[in-house]
């Protein structure tokens, strides 16, 4: 192998981190973050609550269109409270709330070789939906990724 194929090699299996700061969401689809220049592959997507969030409003979560959820749900929690997606809309999978501190696999998962689960997302938008009421838990959203190919990257608008 070249010393160019390993360092590209290496450059594509690097972990990337998109992080959009604490916001107030309104009622409506918000873009939170944008995949340009090629497919990425999502490893993990949460959010994490700044302050209380007891709004009662539910959160949903597209990438490029699909959505990444069977079904919203309610996400009130305490502050510092994490919100994960499944990543993925098979039945039964839904928005994990109230969660203080769940790692997105377990350390059982990455000994059996079953780590690396997540969703492939194409060039566009994610974007989260949010229903029931404005937030007030000013959500901060973290997404882990990696580059599917070299201009693949992820922008936050």
């Amino acid at each position: 192998m070249s010393l160019k194929s390993l360092l590209s090699q290496l450059w594509l299996e690097r972990n990337r981190v998109a992080f959009r700061p604490a916001a107030n969401y309104q009622i409506a689809p918000t873009t939170i973050f944008t995949v340009v220049g090629g497919s990425i592959w999502v490893k993990v997507l949460f959010c994490r609550f700044t302050a209380a969030e007891a709004s009662g409003a539910t959160f949903a979560v597209t990438f490029a269109g699909i959505a990444m959820q069977n079904a919203a749900v309610n996400c009130n929690g305490a502050i510092n409270t994490i919100a994960t997606w499944p990543l993925g809309a098979a039945a039964g999978q839904v928005v994990v709330p109230a969660l203080l501190s769940q790692p997105p696999y377990s350390l059982a998962n990455a000994l059996l070789g079953q780590v690396g689960q997540g969703q492939i997302c194409s060039v566009g938008n994610i974007v989260l939906t949010i229903a029931g009421f404005i937030t007030d838990g000013l959500p901060e959203f973290t997404l882990v990724y990696q580059a599917m190919s070299p201009a693949a990257n992820v922008t936050v608008p």
